[in-house]
């Protein structure tokens, strides 16, 4: 008997994006794996986007929310679904053509592995690497692999286990949710894909670059369109928040100053000073919220923090 190939849920997230959507969507309808289903959550956008793909491409179930940002609307997508593998792209994101099978081949032979994503090449510059996988200082900056650099630089095609991964491009299996939970909605943008791959790691599961599966970027698409002090007040908010929810006491009292060194570092040479103090403040303000999400997290850990600096 032909063992039946494992479905894959595709979840993509949109705003205002009908003019690059295209892309995204037929990338998805080209794949060599055709066991998928794709959903497009929708962020109450206005320029026609959704009557576009309702015509388009009939075989997208859209999702119309109310503004709440892609880690609410990710989870919305989520619970709506039932395949072993989960798929979140954002619009701006395309997949070459055996993304899929790549990634369900490799997940497949490796069950240890709960997240992964692959090399995510510059859509504009092909030849060049945007993305290939990420880490984590000690007091919470993420940066990305590879960045600027040829796709066929040797170390950037080996497969490693990492801290982060970009969720532009990414496939989860769904039982590593059934265990840490979803996305966390408070993010609206920004860190929910670190938040999520560390508390995967921190329950054992590993996360992974497998560079075999190429995707391509237009970085920032959406995002350009947000407020800069917008995005300055939830890059700093969001980045205390996973640091407080993930971190064992003893490393977050140890790295605490840290924290502060790069407060002031922000308040004297980055611009949106008051984002900056608001996005500390909001912190302090949620700190109840903030505990209560910590003990669930803290619970499901099977790795402790010196083991998760390897992958920093």
């Amino acid at each position: 008997m032909v063992k039946k190939k494992p479905l894959v849920d595709i979840i993509i997230c949109q705003k205002n994006n009908k003019a690059i959507i295209s892309a995204c969507l037929d990338s998805v309808k080209n794949q060599t794996y055709k066991r998928w289903k794709c959903i497009v959550v929708d962020d109450h956008s206005t320029d026609g986007g959704c009557e576009f793909i309702e015509k388009k491409y009939p075989f997208v179930k859209i999702f119309r929310l109310k503004g709440k940002g892609p880690s609410y609307n990710r989870n919305i997508g989520i619970k709506s679904t039932f395949g072993k593998y989960i798929v979140t792209m954002d619009s701006d994101a395309v997949l070459a053509r055996n993304w899929l099978s790549e990634m369900i081949k490799f997940m497949e032979k490796n069950p240890k592995i709960g997240v992964c994503s692959g090399k995510i090449l510059d859509q504009n510059n092909p030849d060049v690497i945007s993305i290939a996988g990420g880490g984590l200082s000690k007091s919470g900056i993420v940066y990305h692999r590879g960045t600027g650099q040829n796709t066929n630089t040797s170390k950037y095609n080996q497969i490693k286990k990492t801290i982060y991964l970009c969720s532009a491009s990414m496939i989860t299996r769904r039982k590593v949710f059934d265990k840490i939970g979803y996305f966390d909605p408070d993010y609206i943008y920004s860190h929910e894909d670190l938040d999520i791959c560390w508390r995967t790691n921190m329950a054992g599961f590993d996360v992974v670059y497998y560079p075999k599966a190429e995707s391509y970027h237009q970085m920032g698409c959406t995002v350009a369109k947000f407020p800069s002090a917008k995005l300055r007040y939830l890059g700093c908010r969001n980045r205390i928040l996973t640091l407080l929810k993930n971190y064992q006491i003893i490393n977050l009292l140890k790295y605490s100053p840290l924290f502060i060194i790069h407060f002031f570092y922000l308040l004297i040479f980055k611009n949106h000073k008051s984002a900056i103090i608001n996005a500390y403040l909001w912190n302090v303000k949620n700190i109840k919220s903030t505990i209560n999400k910590r003990n669930k997290i803290q619970h499901t850990r099977v790795k402790s923090d010196q083991e998760l600096f390897k992958l920093f």
